[in-house]
């Protein structure tokens, strides 16, 4: 069964702990179709990712948990938890454009294929409405083909690209972020 409750800010630090990698089969490349935006899928060598993680945030835990519910900064989070285990986790705020911005959302290795990214997208498209946003918006990589494939059948279009986008990261990097939007009916 699966339960979704909103995180305080330890319960946001313990989901730091998911497993976020996910092994690279193909990779989504971005070009024009008659003027539209639209992505082709090309494969590729098969290697894994991992996100690297900020260990800095490790030192700036709460020493308290004390019923604090309320997100850090402008940042609202819900867990995901499936069969009492957490499962997962999505972070919400508002974007400059008054979009309703995802800023992370982490589906544990463990615990995918069970609609639980789908259930944490359709509380981001709840938290939207609640704040009468004009949409949510959110940035992955074009190697996260899974995860693009989930966005298209929540009903996000691709809205643009930026092959620059993780050079700052790494300048041999080839990832090409993917900016993704949904709107309300």
């Amino acid at each position: 069964m699966l339960t979704l409750t909103r995180a305080s800010a330890r319960q946001r630090q313990a989901a730091t702990r998911l497993e976020d990698g996910f092994r690279v089969e193909s990779e989504l490349q971005p070009c024009l179709r008659e003027g539209v935006l639209a992505l082709g899928e090309v494969p590729v060598t098969p290697y894994f990712k991992r996100y690297p993680r900020d260990d800095a945030s490790e030192a700036m835990r709460p020493a308290s948990d004390d019923a604090a519910i309320e997100p850090e900064g402008d940042v609202d989070a819900y867990l995901a938890h499936w069969q009492g285990e957490l499962a997962g986790v999505i972070e919400l705020s508002v974007a400059w454009n008054r979009y309703a911005r995802v800023d992370n959302l982490v589906v544990d290795a463990a615990w995918r294929r069970r609609g639980i990214a789908r259930a944490l997208l359709e509380q981001a498209f709840r938290w939207c409405r609640e704040r009468n946003l004009p949409g949510v918006m959110l940035e992955t990589q074009n190697n996260n083909v899974a995860a693009c494939r989930l966005y298209v059948h929540c009903g996000f279009q691709l809205g643009g690209f930026d092959r620059e986008f993780y050079r700052g990261l790494d300048p041999r990097s080839r990832e090409i972020a993917l900016f993704w939007y949904w709107r309300p009916d």
